[in-house]
């Protein structure tokens, strides 16, 4: 049965033992539609009250969940308003539609310990609202809200902004955010420009533990239906760079030290400009296969071995990166693996992104 349903309001302490904090559950709202079930919990502990969204797919039964305070929540309530009143401009690209999710609008909210980004996307079947939590500390989670269900999410919402003060934007402390419209036909979205900010030191928010490790700053890049996340870490090793491709359920994960950070945005710099015989400090040129494959050629081959810096530490000991700038029937693309003893990891940067993958790298190197 589709609809929203209130539940009442029941306590469900969870006395803190081992370390664990005490969790009431407040109030829960249940909404149903698209064969998923959405269960919104309003719960309070030491630091206040915050919602937990948690979406259920009724045929795999794949649960997500979310946790949104109230500052965030008060995001996701107006994107959704502008959403229901058809205020961002969708695309008629039919083609477009067929093959990808194009990001619509998109909003960044950043918080000492996690990044909260709010999508709006469509593709053929329709619009959505993709609500993904990166967190210093916990694999990425992410919800999809289609438009079919909007107005009977936000009437949940609504309930608990009137019934719970805390949660009324005009008492929620504002929170750090970051928004972007659509700006081109081919799904592409470039964050606001501007300055990368410090993360704030000395200055710590209720229940902002010493995580290990730290997010120190967050980006993203949105191109056709794959989303590029850059997380610039913090742990006893150092400082580093995550890089997260993430592609329908498919998502690999490679890593830099910050010291490679320029390094590799020189090189990439250097293929946008067809430059493929610099030489640059640290890069060893590799040999080309003898003939192309079948599905793509590649025009230029490198390779950075961690081992050959001063900068190498124990973590660093057999670990490289070949990095391969490749061509098929869809145009150029960057083909990036990072070797360890163990294992391989790669992703695959379209040509479309490589001036603003220099970009960030180039930033997050001089943030200090």
């Amino acid at each position: 049965k589709e609809g929203v349903e209130k539940e009442g309001v029941e306590k469900e302490g969870v006395e803190k033992e081992g370390g664990r904090q005490h969790h009431e559950n407040l109030q829960s709202q249940f909404v149903t539609f698209s064969k998923k079930n959405y269960y919104l919990d309003v719960r309070e502990n030491a630091i206040g009250k915050y919602l937990k969204l948690t979406e259920v797919n009724l045929q795999s039964q794949k649960r997500s969940t979310i946790l949104l305070s109230p500052a965030v929540l008060n995001t996701v309530q107006k994107i959704l308003g502008n959403a229901i009143e058809k205020k961002y401009a969708s695309t008629s690209d039919k083609d477009e539609l067929d093959s990808n999710w194009v990001t619509i609008a998109s909003e960044r909210i950043q918080t000492s310990q996690k990044n909260i980004y709010v999508d709006v996307m469509q593709n053929a079947r329709g619009m959505s609202i993709h609500i993904a939590e990166l967190h210093s500390r916990r694999p990425k989670t992410s919800v999809l809200i289609s438009d079919k269900g909007w107005s009977k999410f936000k009437e949940a919402l609504d309930r608990i902004v009137s019934e719970f003060p805390e949660f009324d934007s005009k008492n929620a402390v504002p929170a750090n955010s970051q928004s972007q419209n659509r700006s081109n036909s081919n799904g592409q979205k470039k964050e606001n420009g501007g300055d990368m900010k410090k993360r704030s030191e000395g200055k710590k928010e209720p229940g902002d533990f010493e995580a290990k490790p730290a997010l120190l700053d967050s980006k993203k890049i949105t191109v056709g239906g794959r989303r590029f996340f850059f997380d610039f870490m913090e742990n006893a090793q150092g400082r580093y760079l995550k890089v997260a491709e993430v592609k329908r359920t498919k998502r690999e994960v490679i890593r830099f030290p910050k010291h490679v950070l320029s390094i590799f945005a020189e090189l990439v710099e250097s293929f946008t400009k067809e430059d493929h015989d610099c030489e640059i400090q640290g890069v060893e040129e590799l040999e080309l296969p003898d003939k192309d494959t079948e599905h793509h050629s590649t025009l230029a081959s490198r390779r950075i071995e961690l081992e050959k810096f001063k900068e190498c530490s124990d973590f660093d000991v057999g670990r490289y990166y070949n990095i391969d700038l490749r061509e098929n029937r869809h145009g150029k693309f960057l083909r990036v693996c990072e070797h360890r003893e163990s294992r391989s990891d790669c992703v695959f940067f379209p040509y479309d992104t490589f001036q603003e993958v220099v970009e960030i790298f180039q930033g997050f190197e001089k943030l200090e």
